[in-house]
């Protein structure tokens, strides 16, 4: 997860922050998380300011090796940076090996290609893939490898998907098959991680794999499904971690406006969707949904236009009806921004 803040980007490494980490809000300008499981009303931070990201592997490129239709011989499984990777790799390979009758590439850091060898059959190759370091990067290069389809799981699943190739999906929660129109819904909740309802560290027996290849060696998926399922990806509300350098630039451009002294009055600010106010005996509590904590407590003849806030209306608007002096009236206004109560 990444949170973009007015000073400093904070990368949040998994091994770094692996349970939480606290943010403070008044800094905090965005939240870009390739964490799809990462439920922002839970932690407190307004739905309007995250924006999911897919891993798109620095812009690889996947085109069939056999014609539309054909059932799939060659799979490419690509690995995704997580500490556990190489012990997950260990349960992929388990399954690969009772199938010979389909080649498989594990596209892995070649450190882990010396441990993973010994455990191989002979229709299971190697490809080198470049270790990276983690954090925020341009798409260096586009490479194009031949394959019928991919195997992987998490957010890079999406970068296949809109390739309009069959993707199945083996992760940390089990084997979530291959995706289609049908448990594409369920599988994208929960972030391609694996079989929908499974528990974390979930056996991919290789009985259920076997059998649903052996399915699709007989009937593979029609273009007409996967041309289905391209178009679902599309829709998902996710950017490339490759283009999210420029997402940060629009995030930090944001504020910039915000404290233009002659642009702000044209902004409209409105509640954060996992806000509610309270309305009690002349105050306002400022209430965070699910959490059910008090941000703040606001005086409604001190702040006589919090309740005005609509996203309608724009500052100069809430200004005139306040009353109050331009200091004093951006002092309440920031504070309400500060605190995450507002977004603009």
């Amino acid at each position: 997860m990444t949170a973009v803040s007015g000073k400093n980007d904070v990368y949040l490494h998994k091994a770094v922050s692996k349970n939480h980490h606290i943010i403070d809000t008044r800094h905090l300008l965005a939240v870009l998380t390739v964490n799809w499981l990462f439920d922002p009303i839970f932690s407190g931070i307004p739905p309007e300011l995250v924006q999911k990201t897919h891993d798109d592997h620095e812009g690889l490129q996947i085109t069939p090796e056999s014609t539309p239709g054909a059932p799939p011989k060659k799979i490419i499984y690509i690995s995704v940076d997580d500490q556990e990777q190489t012990a997950h790799l260990l349960h992929v390979i388990s399954f690969m090996n009772t199938l010979p009758d389909t080649s498989f590439t594990i596209y892995c850091p070649e450190e882990q290609q010396h441990k993973l060898k010994p455990f191989v059959n002979n229709h299971i190759s190697f490809l080198i893939k470049k270790t990276r370091t983690w954090g925020l990067r341009g798409s260096s290069s586009r490479a194009a490898l031949r394959f019928d389809g991919v195997m992987t799981f998490g957010s890079g699943v999406l970068h296949f998907l809109r390739q309009g190739i069959p993707v199945w999906i083996a992760g940390p929660y089990g084997w979530g098959g291959l995706v289609g129109t049908d448990n594409f819904p369920h599988l994208v909740k929960r972030g391609f991680m694996g079989r929908p309802g499974a528990v974390y560290g979930e056996a991919i027996p290789a009985s259920i794999v076997s059998e649903e290849f052996t399915s699709i060696q007989k009937r593979p998926p029609p273009p007409e499904i996967l041309e289905q399922v391209k178009q679902l990806a599309e829709e998902v509300d996710s950017i490339p971690l490759s283009t999210a350098k420029d997402w940060i630039r629009q995030a930090k451009k944001a504020k910039k406006a915000l404290y233009d002294n002659e642009g702000r009055w044209q902004l409209r600010p409105r509640i954060a969707s996992h806000i509610a106010l309270v309305s009690n005996d002349g105050l306002i509590y400022c209430q965070r949904q699910t959490i059910h904590d008090t941000l703040a407590v606001v005086n409604c003849r001190r702040v006589n236009f919090l309740e005005r806030i609509d996203g309608n209306k724009d500052c100069a608007a809430l200004f005139a009806y306040s009353g109050m002096t331009i200091p004093a009236f951006w002092t309440q206004l920031y504070t309400l921004w500060d605190k995450k109560i507002i977004i603009f």
